[in-house]
């Protein structure tokens, strides 16, 4: 998904100033702190409305403090006073012109507490912190003129900015909010009446800002945009130090492990950060030209670190002691890692110590094994033409060093072994910056072996593989999976569907792109339910490198658990394709130069041409019918010829759940970004593609994209064909449409506009769940990721002949000839 345009902000900003100047707001003098009430009037603050607009009243708690769970409000490396603003206490969350979000206070052990400065009265119960902080270059203010660009910013919620500045603070530790009231002469609480003529002014000066900061904007977050590594300077001070322990990792055969970072400085600063690095000798001798990329503008670094730390992340007295530490956890990915200790800041760094190397005991080890289903059966022999179950994975071995291969078999029953194809890619097959520049990393060999002749529903153990030049073998632990169901078959059949996943850290710490905090949460609930999953789709926007090769190791990573003991297929996104000139349909830098290569080589998919990612897939009594829709899916392409034998070639019999998949929204959404549009979904999606739908009585299409969750009544041409909610029997007459792209990345807001189509949204993390219980009953399920609880559901319950039923345009020709 993108983030809206500066140009349209600013128009949106215009939109609503004609409205600004006719309201107006009495001034009054209002103290500088006062008590957490627990009540607005009779009504509790952490119930129902509040004092606040019904959109806050599930974000706001009120004890000790005001807690807001998820503001509109950016995180920031460092904060400026000011104090000509008065506070709105009795209604701090009304959103309405007059009133814009300030973060107020952090804990002291946020990693931008000040000890010098007054910031939260820590134990003083007061509601408000004494220090107010706001956005630089805001006229009327009175910040700094050179106040640095990580300066905490405040953005006004009506304006309608989208998810793509949504901001999540977490990891600010933040305990105050607050909106502004007034603005006064003095500093503190002069009364005035201030027009909002004037603020709509001074919003316009939010919009240059916001407009400055789109080029290191991609949803949230990109915390090492701003780190101008090629201007670093080595300072290295015999004073300083950094040591990484353990030296070896990986001892116990595990691809992943924490590391205990020990640091100090003599001259220690809260801007003092650790940079890691792989390969260990990373280099700032000479560095490419910044690269025309506005989505990403990457980091202007010869060697982007894979992840970096503030020094006083877990060391909050580090500014007085000088000494910290950190507690890292690294992946085995091909080579050795270094940490660097930097001072200056990111826009002035300056390297005062680098640390001894680390590596795992193999780094070239098969890891991250990625199960994927293959292609179609052969219904005459009863077998797949190429395969039921690929085994995909990463290691460092290339073909003229080691031969891959899986060994397989029956759970305690005799082993097979399978050879595996090897594919690689240089710098010469990225598209563009920053995959091609300072993003790119070796990525390795990626291994796919085949695993033909599998007995349905027969649960079935591997191991990777490698036989080295010299005759010794290399191999991973042992994984396990259960073979598919044969087409057709009736039995107990659960899909998990879901979009926009990104990735995390569990350490904490920073990398390109900072905003897929919902990722880890959806990842444990998946682990935590993995005996009642049988498939999964990840329906594109996969883990958002944006041509951060290392992030896609990172990936695999964490998925491992998951994509290792069931098949976890996958759909093109515009973060794996989009690329200007690349043959995609949509002529934007979102893959970050990757032009789709790190998705069709890292994950197997059965396409019959991968750069053209569309497919089908059977489960059972499934069909998937898989679009692509960064190329041309309109009527007389290629891929609509596809979509339409995809739905027209099951049997429906057989196979009675017809399933489309895609990641942009072809159907329908209520998402702002759509809504600002008009067309409420993905311009010219509907209008190609519904026939199709209507025609073949597709069931559910489901889509990412939108980063929330979304279900339609059945529809076809913008008109509820059922008006039931929950449980529907009988043809269906239309299809259900459903955004799942709250896998993990930042939310995405719904328009305001009600639309007689949408019976359920939700603002929050989550997946679908399809289970089919037999040829004639299905159950659908929408989780959250933060308790894997169902919020919303719905069965089908028909028979073979309700499919068959005529419905409008969906009739076949009839002859009254007997």
């Amino acid at each position: 998904m993108s983030p809206l345009p500066a140009a349209s902000l600013f128009l949106s900003i215009l939109f609503f100033l004609p409205r600004l100047d006719k309201v107006s707001a009495a001034g009054r003098t209002i103290p500088t702190r006062a008590i957490c009430n627990n009540t607005c009037g009779t009504i509790p603050v952490s119930t129902g409305f509040g004092c606040g607009h019904p959109y806050f009243a599930r974000y706001i708690k009120c004890n000790a403090a005001l807690v807001v769970a998820d503001p509109l409000i950016s995180t920031c490396s460092s904060m400026q006073n000011s104090g000509i603003f008065s506070l709105d206490r009795t209604s701090p969350f009304t959103v309405t012109g007059s009133n814009i979000f300030v973060l107020l206070g952090c804990s002291t052990t946020s990693p931008v507490f000040d000890p010098s400065e007054d910031l939260c009265n820590t134990g003083s119960g007061s509601r408000v912190c004494s220090g107010l902080y706001s956005c630089k270059g805001v006229n009327r203010i009175e910040l700094p003129q050179n106040a640095p660009t990580s300066t905490c910013c405040v953005y006004d919620a009506l304006m309608g900015i989208g998810s793509g500045y949504s901001m999540d603070p977490p990891k600010l530790q933040r305990s105050s909010y607050t909106s502004i009231y007034e603005f006064g002469d003095e500093r503190g609480s002069h009364e005035v009446e201030i027009r909002m003529r004037e603020l709509g002014l001074i919003l316009m000066s939010f919009v240059l800002i916001l407009a400055s900061l789109e080029e290191v904007a991609s949803h949230g977050d990109q915390p090492l945009s701003t780190i101008a590594v090629q201007k670093a300077t080595f300072a290295l001070n015999h004073q300083a130090s950094i040591k990484v322990s353990p030296t070896v990792l990986g001892l116990k055969g595990q691809n992943v492990d924490w590391v205990i970072v020990e640091f100090s400085s003599p001259h220690p600063s809260v801007d003092d950060w650790i940079g890691v690095f792989s390969p260990s000798n990373f280099s700032a001798s000479s560095c490419p030209a910044p690269a025309d990329n506005p989505w990403v503008n990457p980091p202007l670094l010869c060697s982007a670190p894979i992840k970096y730390q503030y020094a006083n992340y877990s060391s909050p007295k580090y500014k007085e002691t000088g000494k910290g530490t950190l507690k890292l956890q690294l992946i085995n990915q091909r080579s050795d890692f270094s940490f660097a200790l930097f001072s200056g800041g990111l826009l002035n760094p300056k390297v005062v110590a680098v640390s001894n190397k680390v590596a795992f005991s193999n780094p070239k080890a098969p890891v991250y094994p990625r199960l994927a289903q293959g292609k179609v059966w052969n219904e005459t022999t009863q077998m797949e033409v190429d395969s039921q179950m690929t085994v995909t994975w990463t290691s460092g071995y290339g073909i003229d060093e080691a031969v891959p291969f899986v060994e397989w078999g029956p759970k305690g029953g005799p082993a097979t072994h399978s050879p595996a194809g090897t594919l690689t890619f240089d710098r010469n097959s990225m598209c563009g910056e920053p995959a091609r520049t300072v993003g790119w990393r070796d990525p390795g060999f990626i291994h796919t072996s085949f695993l033909k002749e599998l007995w349905p529903n027969t649960l079935y153990t591997y191991k990777l593989g490698h036989i080295l030049s010299n005759g010794t073998y290399v191999w991973s632990r042992e994984y396990k999976f259960r073979a598919s169901p044969y087409p057709g078959q009736n039995s107990l059949q659960r899909v998990v569907i879901f979009g926009d996943m990104g990735k995390d850290e569990v350490d904490g710490s920073n990398e390109y792109n900072d905003f897929q905090h919902g990722s880890l949460n959806t990842t444990k609930q998946l682990i935590s339910d993995l005996n009642n999953i049988d498939l999964i789709f990840l329906i594109g926007d996969i883990c958002y490198a944006n041509g951060y090769i290392s992030q896609w190791d990172q990936f695999t990573a964490q998925v491992e658990p998951i994509a290792s003991t069931v098949p976890f297929m996958i759909a093109s996104g515009n973060h794996e394709r989009d690329w200007p000139g690349s043959g995609s349909f949509y002529g934007n830098k979102d893959s970050g130069g990757e032009c789709g290569v790190l998705a069709e080589t890292m994950f197997y998919v059965p396409a019959e041409n991968r750069a053209k990612f569309w497919y089908s897939t059977d489960y059972g009594m499934f069909r998937f019918c898989v679009a692509d829709t960064e190329h041309d899916w309109r009527e007389g392409t290629e891929q609509y010829k596809f979509i339409e034998h995809c739905l027209a070639s099951v049997d429906r019999q057989k196979q009675p759940w017809l399933i489309f998949l895609a990641h942009r929204v072809l159907g329908y959404s209520s998402a702002t970004f759509y809504a600002d549009t008009g067309s409420f979904g993905e311009p010219m999606g509907r209008e190609s593609l519904q026939k199709l739908w209507q025609k073949h009585k597709v069931d559910i299409a489901i889509y990412g994209h939108a980063h929330h969750y979304e279900r339609t009544c059945p529809i076809y041409q913008n008109i509820c064909t059922n008006k039931e909610k929950q449980h529907y029997t009988g043809p269906m007459n239309g299809t259900i449409h459903v955004v799942a792209g709250g896998g993990g990345a930042g939310l995405a807001e719904f328009t305001t506009l009600n639309t007689k189509w949408s019976f359920f949204k939700d603002y929050d993390y989550g997946f679908v769940k399809l289970t089919a219980v037999d040829h004639s009953n299905l159950l659908f399920e929408y989780k959250k990721s933060n308790d894997g609880k169902v919020y919303d559901s719905f069965t089908i319950s028909r028979d073979y002949r309700d499919i068959l039923a005529c419905t409008v345009d969906n009739c076949p020709t009839t002859t009254l000839a007997s």
